[in-house]
């Protein structure tokens, strides 16, 4: 084992291991003012400086070496775990299918009682068998464009676009006033969302907000006038300017009300005919 020694302003300390050395310089405890001696021989302090910061780098470096193997390690695992699930619900589905085509083969009742997940604009309704769904249908309980889930398809598709359901043309008239409003509001809703005049809705709304603040300052104008009136103590002034300023605020109130609504019916209507237009001209 070799011996080192270190001299300070003629002060000597050790003997010190060169692990004890490097761990002083790492510290701060020596630096290359210090003079270091192997035994009888001075040294190069930078040389250790530099073993040091060789072996900082090193372990550094197996560090990250390690923490990226247990990270590959991980995403190994992880891929898998995918790939073994994927395995499973393909064996899943193949069974699935096979048993559905032999029941239909085998024209067994079980074959038309599977139910199946039904849904609403992605809110789920239950699940049902082919026949509840029928009666649903027919009562208007159920909508045409509802969706359910097809597990041959592995995919959620509309009612209409089935070949399992009989689409009655009078089920519309068996469906309450509250269904066909909710059928109304859907379609204008729809309509509205897919607008071919967004600038000009745009344009309505912002007007339909302005005049509203203007009946809100219209009021409060004939609430401060009126407070104003009696404090003078002119009674009949202050409750005219009380009467005028809610009589504006009304007045405008209701205009904005029926020009939004003739503005927005327009919209609609113009709508409509691009929609119908468009049908048309793919069904030609």
């Amino acid at each position: 084992m070799i011996d080192y020694f270190v001299v300070w302003k003629g002060n000597r300390s050790g003997p010190y291991s060169q692990e004890q050395i490097l761990k002083m310089l790492e510290t701060g405890e020596i630096s290359t003012m210090h003079a270091v001696y192997q035994g009888t021989d001075l040294i190069d302090v930078q040389a250790l400086v530099d073993t040091l910061s060789q072996r900082q780098s090193e372990m550094a470096a197996h560090a990250a070496h390690a923490e990226a193997a247990v990270v590959a390690e991980a995403a190994a695992a992880r891929e898998a775990e995918k790939i073994a699930q994927k395995e499973e619900l393909g064996l899943y589905n193949s069974r699935q299918v096979e048993i559905e085509s032999y029941l239909k083969t085998q024209g067994l009742p079980g074959a038309g009682e599977r139910r199946v997940d039904l849904a609403r604009k992605g809110k789920s309704l239950g699940q049902f068998s082919k026949a509840e769904i029928q009666a649903g249908l027919n009562s208007g309980q159920f909508h045409e464009t509802d969706t359910l889930y097809d597990l041959d398809a592995n995919a959620w598709i509309p009612i209409n676009n089935t070949a399992d359901f009989v689409l009655m043309p009078n089920c519309r008239s068996k469906k309450t006033k509250t269904q066909i409003m909710n059928d109304k509001k859907d379609f204008v809703d729809s309509m509205r969302a897919d607008t071919a005049y967004p600038i000009f809705r745009q344009v309505v709304y912002c007007i339909t907000i302005l005049a509203y603040a203007a009946a809100v300052v219209a009021a409060l104008t004939g609430v401060v006038c009126w407070i104003k009136g009696l404090a003078k103590e002119n009674d009949s002034a202050a409750w005219m300017w009380l009467f005028l300023g809610f009589a504006y605020g009304i007045g405008i109130f209701v205009m904005t009300v029926l020009y939004q609504g003739f503005l927005t019916m327009m919209a609609d209507i113009a709508d409509s005919n691009i929609d119908k237009v468009r049908k048309e001209n793919d069904n030609s």
